[in-house]
């Protein structure tokens, strides 16, 4: 090329020569071989217009790999394809066709490598992990810049930020090696609304806080000397500080990285050389920051007069609401939680109440012991019934404890060792507190809480005595949740409206900035509250079509419910009645004929044939006369058996119970007779009942379109039963056997303590995939499961651990060897504080079924959305969070999020939406049965069918 000389025209020649072989004497056109054939340089069109050797050099190289079409995408991945039959958005993706030439134009030789090399092509996300960077930095990044981003390095480190001082900790090691910087999708489809949570911004001043291992020599064992030994300093070290015994933080930084000081004992006398010596300095979005944060509002909450009870929540012990008639106070307070969300980082505060009982763990003691109907020989184990697992909270330290055990060899009179020597209860509680004990020979609480060691980071058990007579006991009885005038009692006061839950965040803003102390604390941590409550925008879902019986269609609603058509159609899979078994006690023999006559009524409008049962009448309500009748009618050919109870006993509802699930399988439903008792309600009393029996039956009541082909969906929660004292864990199981996901296959397992409960999962995981291959004849291409039960600590777990497991069942089938299918594991919460309220121009409502909110306050470093698929009428709604801890399919967001609230339409035991999705509520109620109730591994004669509604 004439005109171009110097080192890159040399170069230019030998890259155009062949490259010679080993052993080779020569090649034609080297050195000299002028008969060779010359290399055309590429044309305009096919070179980029860049300038200089390199770039010139660079058109020379054949370009072996394809670049993909560019996309214009928030993230650095190209968009699944759209299954059909979820809504489309209108402008979210924008695909470029391969001949438009959308790259950018280059400058310089390094422009020019970059874009003839391309970005990589995209992968589907093998497991959604903790985002690292956070996401609000992620979105910082130029869009021309994300292009050439390889998702599969690391990121490059912030220069901006502050640089490490020292090696990172063998845990932060494992942190950094957990987190992988990955998409995180956001979806468009649905109905903007403008909607306020109940967030608080939080700014920082500052971009780093400083963190120093702090030594004494000699060694101080007592963390409260420590303090003192260190405090005596404040002139070096500074008024705001956090200190735990060993580790100290600061906002600023010392002059020195190692500060030597001198302090002295105030007991002995003796110097002691404290040595403060700084680790690093942390970006204030680093989890241990937000861990400080976290305690300084406690200080905060502190400052303002509340009383923390619990890790994050807080009460004001003057504004206490006494319900004398039932003996109950409540504590109105706040929770708040500082942590790092995509909106950046975000105090939550919401309203809380403490519901406390009037009475004492020993005034149950007394109630029992005076129940002459109670033999003496099981007083004692009605005492441990009635109060293992309650929660008491000691009023002399406001302090919250779990009865683990009651001694009852041990009462306030025993002794136990100080460092004085041994002490007896009544002298320690008579000094420490001056209170005084009545009863010396009462026995006592034992609690087992879990503290975790600051030298090891391990969680060790400690044993605590607690004295029954200054125990109050906390919460609410069963007794006390199905008395209905109780329950409205305490509701007048815990049932805050949305409005009123608004004005009660900004009243704790307020309260903030007005106290200089609470100003000061966050002024010398550099932090400043933000004025009110964040304010975004939501998406609503349309209104779902229901499908019933006769290809009748009816839509659920602004209220998401569908009762009136749901009993008043038929149902899509009749199961009919042609064998079963009717059990009651003579003296409920007219209730029992009203319900006869109803059913049969119902069943004509619901299509299901119902003939005369096998009726069984008992002369007592014995429960050895339930059992043994049962157990004389029950057979093979029997579908169902219902019985009628004169009242609601829970030993003869288990008995029962476990005899039709576990010794006599076979379908049942159980009748309170107070339920049947009223003839105006009869009516609809037995619409429910025929709709829940034939769901039990295998029957299936209604079905939504649900665009998913050979998809089986999956729902896991666990029941714990350690408040008997048995400490049993049973997880429960259910899977989808058909396209609509209205037939399921259920089964449960056993967890003992210390055993893993991921074993028995995958049993019936393998179970439930084999009996969706029997049904199908094919093995379903994805598989999506909804894991209930699980906390924020627990979803590493859950994503390391639990996911790895099942995704080893599919080495069990060959199918899956040569193709595995997509997987997706979701984390449902239910007990969470975040609230979000429609903006409306008169005041705050709460937002409709089908609102779907994932971004600003979820979380930062997870793939998560809020839902929210109910309609309530009282107090403030509470959405479901759903996170994303597994997903190695092509699904999009927006399908999740409709897939999510369409499962929500699917459970049967309710003609309205639920709170979770039916797998997850179907689960729910297997466990619950399974271990409350039966007590045993259930039948596997009654797996596919609903028998536990």
């Amino acid at each position: 090329m004439a005109g171009r000389g110097g080192r890159g025209s040399a170069l230019l020649k030998a890259l155009e020569e062949p490259v010679r072989k080993p052993g080779a004497a020569g090649v034609p056109g080297a050195s000299g071989d002028h008969n060779a054939p010359t290399v055309q340089p590429p044309t305009a069109s096919s070179k980029p217009k860049s300038g200089g050797r390199g770039s010139y050099l660079l058109s020379m190289i054949p370009n072996t790999s394809e670049s993909p079409a560019s996309v214009q995408l928030p993230v650095t991945s190209l968009p699944p394809t759209p299954h059909s039959g979820f809504s489309e958005p209108s402008s979210s993706y924008t695909v470029p066709s391969s001949s438009q030439n959308t790259r950018a134009k280059p400058s310089g030789r390094g422009a020019a490598l970059l874009e003839m090399c391309g970005p990589s092509p995209p992968r589907p996300i093998r497991q959604v992990k903790p985002l690292s960077p956070p996401l609000a930095q992620q979105q910082s990044i130029p869009t021309a810049a994300m292009k050439h981003l390889n998702l599969n390095e690391p990121p490059v480190a912030d220069t901006s930020q502050p640089q490490q001082l020292s090696q990172p900790t063998p845990t932060q090691q494992q942190d950094q090696q957990k987190t992988q910087c990955i998409s995180k999708p956001k979806g468009v489809t649905g109905t903007p609304i403008p909607v306020s949570a109940n967030y608080i911004r939080l700014k920082s001043k500052t971009k780093c806080w400083y963190q120093y291992s702090v030594s004494f020599t000699p060694n101080v064992d007592s963390i409260g000397m420590r303090y003192k030994l260190l405090y005596t300093h404040e002139d070096m070290i500074g008024p705001a500080r956090i200190f735990d015994g060993n580790v100290l933080f600061l906002p600023h930084e010392l002059s020195s990285k190692v500060t030597t000081l001198f302090s002295t004992n105030p007991y002995s006398q003796q110097q002691v050389t404290v040595k403060v010596t700084l680790i690093h300095a942390i970006s204030v979005t680093n989890r241990q920051c937000i861990q400080m944060y976290n305690v300084l509002f406690k200080r905060i909450m502190n400052i303002l007069n509340m009383v923390q009870i619990g890790r994050t929540s807080s009460y004001d012990q003057k504004a206490v609401i006494h319900i004398p008639q039932h003996k109950l106070e409540v504590w109105p307070g706040y929770v708040t939680t500082v942590s790092e969300y995509d909106g950046g980082l975000l105090l939550m505060c919401d309203v809380s109440h403490k519901v406390l009982r009037q009475e004492t763990a020993y005034d149950v003691m007394v109630g029992i012991y005076n129940n002459g109907r109670i033999p003496n020989n099981q007083k004692q184990e009605y005492v441990i019934k009635a109060l293992i697992g309650q929660s008491v909270i000691t009023r002399y330290n406001n302090k919250t404890y779990r009865i683990d055990d009651i001694d009852f060899t041990q009462n306030p009179s025993s002794s136990f060792e100080r460092r004085e020597g041994p002490c007896s209860f009544v002298q320690y509680y008579s000094e420490q507190y001056g209170l005084d004990i009545s009863d010396y020979q009462q026995p006592m609480l034992i609690s087992r809480p879990k503290q975790r060691d600051r030298a090891t980071g391990q969680k060790r058990e400690e044993l605590l005595c607690l004295i029954p007579e200054l125990s109050c006991l906390t919460g609410l009885t069963d007794e006390m949740r199905q008395n209905f005038r109780v329950m409205k009692d305490i509701a007048a006061h815990t049932r805050v409206t949305p409005q009123n839950r608004q004005l009660s965040v900004r009243k704790f803003i307020s309260r903030v900035k007005s106290n200089p102390d609470a100003m000061a604390q966050l002024g010398m941590w550099g932090l400043e509250l933000d004025d009110d409550t964040v304010k975004i925008e939501a998406r609503v879902f349309p209104t779902q079509s229901i499908i019933l019986g006769k290809n009748y269609t009816c839509t659920a609603g602004p209220k998401a419910d569908w009762t009136r058509d749901a009993t008043n159609n038929a149902v899509i899979n009749p199961v009919n009645l042609r064998n079963w078994v009717l059990v009651y006690p003579n003296r409920e023999g007219d209730k029992a004929m009203n319900y006869l006559k109803q059913y049969a009524k119902v069943g004509q409008q619901l299509g299901i044939e119902i003939e005369r049962p096998t009726e069984v009448r008992l002369p007592d309500d014995r429960t050895e006369s339930y059992i043994s009748c049962i157990q004389n009618s029950v057979n093979n050919q029997v579908q169902l058996v219902v019985v009628i109870f004169p009242t609601k006993r829970e030993d003869k509802y288990n008995a029962v119970k476990k005899l039709l699930c576990a010794e006599r399988p076979c379908p049942s439903q159980m009748i309170i007779s107070k339920t049947i008792s009223d003839e105006r309600k009869l009516r609809s009393v037995v619409q429910k009942i025929s709709l829940q029996i034939n769901a039990k039956l295998g029957g299936e009541l209604w079905q939504l379109h649900i665009p998913l082909s050979n998809t089986m969906y999956v729902g896991i929660d666990v029941y714990h039963d350690s408040a008997k004292g048995r400490g049993r864990s049973v997880a429960g199981l259910v899977a989808s056997l058909n396209k609509s996901a209205t037939r399921y296959y259920s089964r449960v397992t056993t967890q003992a303590p210390g055993e893993e409960l991921i074993s028995g999962l995958k049993n019936c995981f393998l179970a439930a995939l084999t009996k969706y291959y029997q049904i199908n004849n094919i093995l379903p291409d994805k598989i999506i499961v909804f894991r209930d039960g699980v906390g924020d600590s627990m979803l590493e777990t859950v994503a390391n651990h639990e996911v790895s497991q099942l995704l080893s069942c599919f080495t069990s089938f060959e199918q899956y060897k040569i193709q595995p299918p997509g997987l997706i594991v979701v984390v449902v919460q239910k007990r969470i504080n975040t609230r979000f309220f429609a903006i409306n121009r008169q005041a705050m409502d709460n937002p409709p079924p089908g609102t779907v909110l994932d971004h600003t306050v979820t979380k930062a470093k997870w793939y998560d959305f809020y839902l929210v698929s109910q309609h309530v009428t009282q107090g403030t709604v509470t959405p479901t969070h759903y996170v994303v801890v597994h997903d190695n399919t092509q699904l999009r967001s927006d399908n999740l999020q409709q897939l999510a609230y369409k499962m929500c339409h699917l459970y049967y035991n309710w003609t309205g939406t639920v709170r979770v999705p039916a797998p997850c509520q179907y689960a729910h109620k297997l466990a619950y049965l399974i271990g409350e109730n039966v007590r045993r591994d259930p039948s596997e004669h009654l797996a596919d069918k609903l028998y536990y509604l």
